[in-house]
């Protein structure tokens, strides 16, 4: 009894090594973002601005394929939201999906980090609209980055975000 006990220990810690070998090497471009992280900035969203404070954690799941960054804002108002940041290795691009405690949701792509800046471009739903989004992400040195969030409206770029995190 004892020996299969050891024998079935010995498998599963086996088949959770082989599965780790399995994850994309692309995944480690963005260890960046896990951890926490304290978030200030302006919300522009409404055409005036308003001050931001939020904390994001982001931490890796579902077998490592996914980086999960929890965001909770409390300013202007409260918000929770999720992002699941991975990599589709059959297009070759980095990817985010996001869902918010407002009904907002969206999903975007990236071919991945230029220099120290990555951008994601898509489609984002909020408020009853669709609308083309894009999010970038500039490293300002090992423990903090800037994050603008803009959308298409009449085929030029708005600033709605722009923030700053830094970890803690």
């Amino acid at each position: 009894m004892k020996a299969r006990i050891l024998f079935v220990a010995l498998v599963l810690i086996a088949s959770t090594v082989l599965a780790a070998d399995k994850r994309n090497p692309n995944l480690a471009n963005l260890d960046y973002f896990a951890g926490k992280w304290n978030c200030t900035g302006t919300d522009l969203s409404s055409g005036k601005p308003m001050a931001t404070t939020s904390t994001a954690n982001g931490r890796w799941d579902y077998a490592n394929q996914w980086l999960v960054v929890d965001l909770n804002q409390t300013k202007p108002a409260a918000m929770k939201a999720s992002a699941f940041l991975g990599y589709d290795a059959g297009p070759k691009q980095y990817v985010v999906g996001y869902l918010d405690s407002m009904g907002g949701y969206g999903t975007s792509g990236s071919s991945g980090w230029v220099g120290d800046t990555i951008t994601y471009d898509g489609d984002a739903h909020m408020m009853g609209m669709s609308m083309k989004g894009r999010d970038w992400f500039k490293k300002w040195g090992a423990n903090k980055f800037q994050h603008v969030f803009e959308v298409e409206q009449k085929g030029s770029w708005n600033k709605m975000l722009d923030e700053t995190c830094t970890k803690k």
